[in-house]
C-alpha cells in the first residue's frame, strides 16, 4: 500500500467553511469519477480553533486548510495516477477546478510511511 499526504491552502478570499463545501461538493467527486486508481481518499480540514501552538504563535500562520491523504493498493496503481494526471484530458479539468478554492502553487504533496503504534 502506497499512501501520499497533501497539504493545501485555501485561494484568497475563499473561507475554510467555503472551501470544505466546494471540495466535498465539486472537486472530491470529480477526483474519485477520473481516478478510480484511488483505493481510499481522505480530506482533514483544519480548524483551528482550539489549536495547539508554539508560544506567541498566531493560528493564522499555519496556512493550511486541508491535508488530503490518498491510499493506492499496489505501486501499478500509483504510477497509473501519475500517468492519468499527464494526460491533458484528466489534468486540466482538476488543475482548473483547483484555482477555483485552492491558492495557487500553494500545494504539497509527499509519499509518506505510515507507522501504527499498537494500542
Amino acid at each position: 500500500m502506497i499512501k501520499t499526504m497533501g497539504f493545501s491552502k485555501a485561494k484568497d478570499g475563499v473561507s475554510l467553511a467555503a472551501f470544505k463545501v466546494y471540495y466535498e461538493g465539486v472537486h472530491a467527486p470529480m477526483a474519485v469519477a477520473m481516478l478510480p486508481m484511488i483505493h481510499r481518499y481522505v480530506r482533514n480540514y483544519v480548524q483551528v480553533e482550539g489549536a495547539r501552538m508554539p508560544e506567541g504563535a498566531n493560528a493564522s500562520e499555519f496556512g493550511w486548510a486541508c491535508i488530503t491523504e490518498m491510499w493506492f493498493a499496489t505501486a501499478a496503481d500509483y504510477d497509473a495516477f501519475h500517468e492519468a494526471l499527464s494526460r491533458p484530458e484528466i489534468r486540466d479539468p482538476l488543475v482548473g477546478d483547483e484555482d477555483e478554492f485552492v491558492m495557487p502553487n500553494s500545494v504539497w504533496k509527499v509519499v509518506v510511511d505510515e507507522v501504527a503504534s499498537a494500542l
